[in-house]
This record gives structure tokens, C-alpha cells and sequence, in this order.
């Protein structure tokens, strides 16, 4: 088991005896897709409990963080697909290393690419 896995059993053992809400919705979905690998949004949805409109918010923060990559289903194209990003993965696996790493909320660019504008966030 990684270092990531350990860490989010913990804490949701912490939460599940004590009552205390101590993960963001933001990394339980992180966790969902790096278990589960890709799924369609309303599996994701259901899984972490969220209503429609936090769920979305949750879904758009991680896309504009370039944590997380979206895709057309290719069976159904009314279904987006996400996936956790090269970003993402690349920092589980430093975590993991225990490698010091700081971390920027500008998008993953790899490089050669250009960055892509980032939509504000609306409150």
C-alpha cells in the first residue's frame, strides 16, 4: 500500500470514529479516480455524496488546478469521463518518494506546451 493510500485510509478512519470531517470533497475524488481509475461524472458524483452544483465546483477547482483531465465517453456521448492528470499522478508519486515538492495552482504544463487561460473562479 503507498504512502497516499495509507495516509486517506487513516483519515477516513479518523473521520468514521470521531464524527470529524476532515477531507475535502476536493481530495476524495482524487483518491475515488486514483483507486478506481477513470469514471464518468455521476459515479463520482454518487460516490463522495455530493449534490449536483458541489460536485460540479469540486470537478471545475480540479480541472483549473490541472489535477484532473475529462474525456467524452466513447459509448455514450452525453457522458464526460474524468481521470486524474499527469499532474496529479506526478505529485502522488513524489508524496510517495518523500520527495520535497512545491506545489503551484497554475495548470500542468508540460514542457514545449503553452499554458492555457484559466477561468476565474465564481463566487
Amino acid at each position: 500500500m503507498t504512502d497516499f493510500r495509507q495516509s486517506i485510509s487513516f483519515v477516513k478512519t479518523f473521520e468514521k470514529i470521531s464524527k470529524v470531517k476532515s477531507l475535502h470533497n476536493e481530495i476524495l475524488i482524487v483518491h475515488l479516480l486514483y483507486e478506481q481509475g477513470p469514471l464518468p461524472s455521476l459515479r463520482i458524483m454518487h460516490e463522495t455524496g455530493r449534490s449536483i452544483s458541489g460536485h460540479n465546483a469540486d470537478m471545475k477547482r480540479l480541472l483549473s488546478l490541472g489535477m484532473i483531465t475529462v474525456a467524452e465517453s466513447k459509448t455514450d456521448k452525453r457522458q464526460r469521463i474524468f481521470g486524474l492528470s499527469d499532474k496529479a499522478l506526478d505529485l502522488i508519486a513524489a508524496l510517495d518518494e518523500g520527495v520535497s515538492i512545491s506545489f503551484s495552482a497554475a495548470p500542468y504544463v508540460k514542457p514545449g506546451q503553452k499554458p492555457e487561460p484559466v477561468a476565474a473562479r465564481v463566487r
